[in-house]
């Protein structure tokens, strides 16, 4: 009986993982065959991805930091990319792409330009992209506040709704001891400078907006030196609350990257974050030193790492996130800084499996950053990857394109939801929620309209993918914008791509 045993369990073990091999994704490099560059250079938490002529397909900018232009790539919608003429060289770092309001089909993206850790500082740099893909540089509409420049966040601080998202510029603290980051209020599509109550004088260089008690006021979640949380109390005012959302005793120092993810399907915002102790980040203290997975009960996040299967010792430089196998849960790619980078492939029963090795890297290139995306609508959500070191010379590595190229069946259905501005003409589509419920005994699914994950530079993906599994539709498919307005469709055929909301 024991053979028998050990016979019967080896061969449930086997078809498991012959079951689970099915689901697993397969990538191939089509960077040449896409028309991209192939130039190594140094990378900054690159790319960042947007629809920015506004055509449907999604479009690339590239940032190679301070050696050479950064560069935009326009999606043609054939499985190729034409470089845009436009091109800036400076100590560039993160570049960050938003619409500019309810009112037009032109996008804007900023890059936020070093300055010498405020010794020579640098004011944002603000791009404006038509349909017809001009680009003009319209930093005259921001006022002047320079600083050594990391990103940008933009959300609604004015608590006005105008359709006109605000923005924040973070930078590295200058040496001397002024204000480290600079708010902006949108008036119809000029920036004017605002002080930033409880927030402006923050240590970290990096941050980005999560939602974690669902109220459609975000949060703003900032990094690389202490992760902090703080919440907005007011117009342009913000007061700490590290305490009330983070768990008591987690390692807050060395966070590189963030994302949300519903990695459980039960309707609200976790939270997956990034760490390393790699190139600019070395100095980091501690000898245990790992990412997390935060999951969000009522609003505060509590650690479930262990729990998850998320794998310690890891040097991680970013992370993205998306259904890759299209079974209905969301899966993680975390972006290694040597060795490869790493799918958490979700199991759908709060556990994640590792994969490694499914896009590949030279072994003399360091990993930087990736983002998730169906750059050519097949279904199939596809990676773009920035390779090469921040800073040293010689492991410099390219932008590559990676294709998912997992045979679709039946079991690996998907939707795809493009969002348009608020109906009622107040809001643009930025962090509005979308939510697809397969039927009445299948938990929903929600995604937000922004960014898979951030380092530096962040993305504004405005057309969602969503794996339906073995589902041939999708009973109702949801958005609510951040003003509350809320529109919604039923019954909605799987490998379709369904449009909500104003898409001029």
């Amino acid at each position: 009986m024991g053979t028998l045993h050990r016979c019967f369990t080896f061969a449930l073990v086997l078809v498991v993982h012959v079951a689970f091999a099915q689901f697993i994704p397969s990538f191939t490099d089509v960077s040449q065959a896409a028309g991209l560059p192939n130039n190594p250079r140094k990378k900054y938490a690159s790319p960042a991805v947007a629809d920015l002529d506004r055509d449907g397909h999604p479009d690339l900018l590239f940032c190679n930091h301070d050696n050479y232009f950064a560069e935009l790539f326009f999606n043609n919608g054939d499985g190729t990319f034409t470089k845009s003429r436009w091109q800036s060289w400076r100590d560039n770092h993160g570049i960050v792409p938003v619409p500019v309001s309810i009112y037009t089909k032109n996008m804007r993206f900023t890059i936020s330009p070093g300055g010498n850790f405020g010794m020579n500082p640098s004011r944002p740099q603000m791009y404006e992209v038509s349909p017809h893909r001009s680009v003009n540089n319209i930093t005259f509409a921001v006022d002047d506040a320079g600083g050594s420049g990391r990103t940008a966040i933009f959300l609604d601080m004015a608590f006005t709704h105008t359709g006109f998202p605000d923005v924040i510029f973070m930078n590295a603290p200058p040496a001397d001891g002024g204000r480290s980051h600079f708010g902006y209020e949108n008036r119809f599509g000029r920036y004017e400078l605002r002080r930033l109550e409880g927030f402006e004088d923050d240590d970290n260089w990096y941050g980005s907006a999560i939602d974690v008690d669902n109220d459609r006021v975000m949060e703003i979640v900032t990094h690389y030196y202490m992760l902090t949380a703080y919440r907005m109390a007011g117009p342009f005012k913000f007061v700490d609350a590290t305490s009330q959302i983070f768990p008591a005793g987690l390692g807050r120092m060395g966070v590189v990257a963030v994302a949300e993810i519903d990695y459980d399907n039960d309707g609200d915002f976790d939270l997956y974050v990034a760490r390393t102790k790699s190139s600019d980040l070395k100095w980091v203290y501690g000898d245990t030193f790992y990412d997390y997975l935060l999951e969000n009960v009522g609003g505060r996040f509590v650690d479930v790492t262990a729990k998850a299967g998320i794998p310690r010792g890891t040097l991680a430089r970013g992370v993205t996130v998306g259904d890759f196998n299209n079974d209905g849960w969301m899966d993680v790619f975390v972006t290694q800084y040597r060795s490869a980078d790493i799918m958490l492939l979700n199991t759908g029963d709060g556990t994640f499996r590792r994969v490694d090795g499914l896009i590949s890297r030279p072994d003399n290139v360091r990993g930087d950053n990736a983002v998730a995306f169906d750059y050519d609508g097949d279904g199939r959500l596809d990676l773009i990857s920035s390779q090469g070191d921040y800073h040293t010379e010689g492991v410099p590595g390219n932008f590559k394109l990676f294709r998912n190229v997992m045979t679709l069946t039946s079991k690996r259905n998907y939707l795809r939801v493009r969002v348009g501005n608020a109906p009622d003409g107040v809001a643009t589509a930025l962090h509005a929620v979308v939510t697809v419920t397969v039927n009445n005994n299948t938990p929903k699914m929600i995604q937000r309209v922004g960014s898979p994950g951030a380092a530096i530079s962040r993305s504004y993906i405005e057309t969602l993918h969503f794996g339906l599994g073995p589902h041939s539709k999708a009973a109702e498919v949801s958005v609510k914008y951040t003003n509350g307005y809320t529109v919604s469709t039923s019954n909605v055929a799987a490998a379709s791509t369904v449009v909500l909301g104003n898409v001029l």
